[in-house]
């Protein structure tokens, strides 16, 4: 079974699509950058995997995509951000099979 991340899962779209996985009994990883606000969120879940990072740091952003096979990117960020998160997933996803599925 593929292993997925939801990178910012603490709004209602990310919330929904966990738990779609979780009525499928897939396991997951929530990823924020709000420890407190993802454990309100997806604590009581014990398929959630709870996992902080910066996206400012390419490593902070390697670490919390170690091991994964599918990113669902649910970020809203601002303009600078945007450029830099686009970066560091373009960065450590080269080469490794990854596509974009969807860009809205």
């Amino acid at each position: 079974m593929s292993k997925i991340a939801l990178f910012g899962a603490a709004g209602a779209i990310g919330q929904s699509i966990a738990h779609a996985l979780a009525a499928q009994g897939r396991p997951y990883r929530v990823v924020g950058r709000s420890e407190a606000s993802l454990r309100k969120s997806f604590g009581a879940d014990p398929l959630a995997e709870v996992v902080t990072w910066n996206p400012d740091a390419p490593e902070s952003v390697r670490a919390a995509a170690e091991g994964i096979d599918t990113i669902v990117y649910l970020v809203g960020v601002q303009n600078r951000l945007l450029v830099l998160t686009r970066w560091t997933f373009s960065y450590f996803t080269r080469g490794r099979g990854a596509r974009v599925i969807h860009r809205s």
